[in-house]
């Protein structure tokens, strides 16, 4: 349905445009805060493993996001972007959608146990 531009209508609609601004700059800030956090954190994944460095299993999303969880942060694992799992003992890097509008990026150490 439309509404007649009047002066009232007018000036609700522009008080309500102003709201969303305000509510998404403040989670862009939000989220611009728990990436710099993120990105300052090292995340130790302890597995066992055997010849060659290699994993018994894998390092996967799930494993990364209870990590985080030990950290405090509450991420889904829906939202790391890890494209397959850890296979081997090393230092890997991982993206992490905090925003729709921005990723961090998080170091992640797999070590034996």
């Amino acid at each position: 349905f439309a509404l007649e531009a009047k002066k009232g209508y007018v000036r609700d609609l522009e008080h309500k445009k102003k709201m969303v601004e305000i509510r998404l700059r403040k989670e862009r800030e939000r989220a611009e805060g728990i990436a710099k956090k993120l990105e300052k954190v090292t995340l130790v994944i302890k597995k066992k493993v055997g010849e060659e460095g290699k994993l018994f299993g894998s390092v996967t999303a799930m494993d990364i996001e209870k990590a985080l969880k030990e950290k405090g942060f509450d991420i889904d694992r829906r939202n790391i972007l890890l494209e397959e799992p850890f296979k081997h003992v090393g230092s890997y890097t991982v993206k992490v959608k905090v925003h729709p509008e921005k990723v961090a990026e998080v170091k992640v150490s797999v070590e034996p146990e």
